[in-house]
């Protein structure tokens, strides 16, 4: 049962883990700030969470098939290592909301890091155009010859689509960049 319940979610978690601490921060945070948690038990809570971090960086923290997911391996090893503030961390917030806020900071760094690989393609291209701005060459349209053109102006052709895309790309930030 558990493996057909579990399957592999908990290695995906793994990559995923990261960012639950990140949200998990931010939210013992909150919690200290309405005074749900003290500050003494806030500063054990990040302490937990960033000595998580760091085990994850070396491999040495491991989510195992029992615990599921990377909540419940978050919460358990600060309940060893902290006590009862580790059971904390879960207040105020239902798992949907920490699988959603995790999911949206992996987003947002996959979305930096492809928008910036598309910025480079586009500095690329833009670089070739300028470099093959008089190289003449048959301009075509509805694939027929059509009036003559250069390949750098058909090289900017794709960067200005290119870019065009990217401005709607952009949109997409601002509705990860919500409280889920």
């Amino acid at each position: 049962i558990e493996t057909f319940t579990v399957g592999t979610d908990y290695i995906l978690d793994t990559k995923l883990l990261p960012y639950d601490i990140i949200g998990s921060i931010a939210h013992s945070k909150m919690l200290e700030s309405i005074w749900v948690i003290s500050n003494a038990e806030f500063i054990k809570l990040e302490k937990g969470l960033n000595e998580i971090l760091e085990l994850s960086k070396k491999g040495e923290f491991q989510i195992l098939k029992t615990q599921e997911d990377c909540h419940t391996a978050i919460e358990q090893y600060l309940t060893e290592h902290y006590g009862e503030v580790g059971k904390k961390i879960h207040t105020g917030r239902s798992r949907n909301d920490q699988v959603l806020t995790m999911i949206r900071l992996f987003m947002k760094d996959i979305h930096a890091d492809f928008t910036q690989w598309v910025e480079k393609l586009i500095s690329n291209i833009n670089k070739r155009a300028l470099e093959f701005n008089i190289q003449k060459m048959p301009g075509y349209t509805h694939a027929q010859r059509a009036m003559p053109t250069t390949v750098g102006k058909w090289l900017d052709s794709y960067a200005v689509a290119i870019n065009d895309q990217l401005k709607l790309f952009a949109s997409i930030w601002s509705i990860l960049d919500q409280s889920p």
